[in-house]
């Protein structure tokens, strides 16, 4: 949605309000394409998701496209879907999950945090609701639901009311949670996984190597499928 302009040793300045702050002064920014200001040239263009995501306002720890995308993606997230996001925070997550084409609702009891993600989230359609998820409609029937919150304990029986039978349930923490795919198998869910987010950088010099510390904030994702009436039967240990 946003704009990006780089200078010609390669350096790259988000652009806001018009306005990009580099190295060399302000420079205004209209359009795409190169642009010269001052003697300077620059070359100007549209955002990378990524790239809008880390211009946002931050209220907290955010959760970046690269980790966004792969849980996104677990959970079947494309154009047309049903999404519920609980958790909202800075809005990284429910701006992604727009972008593809789904109809994103997003949960957010802090008021900070609302305000924050009504601020990044201003250009999109995504629904914000400033209360607690627990108080969603059982009526609204979602495709998936996305869960960046505390107390799964409390949380995920309320909203499995909201999820359509079939449909996929996924719940990312920043610490390892040892209740939460017991707490999934314990509400019906099937097939639950987990996954490590933690990524590296490539340092892409005359020789390539790998930056030793992590891109973003490591994280823990698990999710499973709401197969209510359904049950896995255990394997006999004969």
């Amino acid at each position: 949605m946003g704009l990006v302009v780089y200078d010609q040793r390669g350096r790259k300045y988000p652009v806001k309000n018009g306005t990009a702050k580099t190295r060399f002064g302000k420079v205004k920014v209209d359009r795409e394409g190169i642009i010269t200001c001052d003697g300077k040239t620059f070359f100007a263009c549209r955002a990378s998701l990524q790239e809008d995501v880390e211009m946002f306002r931050m209220g907290g720890r955010p959760v970046y496209p690269y980790d966004a995308g792969i849980m996104l993606a677990m959970l079947g997230v494309r154009r047309g879907t049903r999404l519920l996001d609980a958790g909202t925070g800075s809005g990284a997550v429910a701006f992604l999950a727009w972008n593809w084409g789904a109809d994103v609702v997003s949960y957010e009891k802090e008021k900070r945090f609302y305000e924050i993600a009504k601020e990044n989230l201003s250009g999109t359609s995504v629904r914000l609701v400033n209360t607690d998820v627990t108080e969603c409609s059982e009526e609204e029937a979602y495709d998936a639901v996305f869960l960046d919150l505390g107390e799964p304990e409390r949380v995920i029986p309320h909203v499995k009311k909201c999820l359509k039978n079939g449909g996929l349930l996924g719940y990312f923490s920043p610490v390892v949670n040892e209740n939460v795919h017991k707490i999934m198998e314990e509400e019906g869910f099937i097939n639950v996984q987990g996954i490590v987010l933690d990524h590296q950088k490539l340092r892409l010099k005359k020789k390539v190597g790998i930056e030793p510390e992590s891109l973003g904030f490591p994280g823990f994702f698990v999710w499973g499928r709401k197969a209510e009436g359904f049950r896995i039967l255990k394997r006999s240990s004969a």
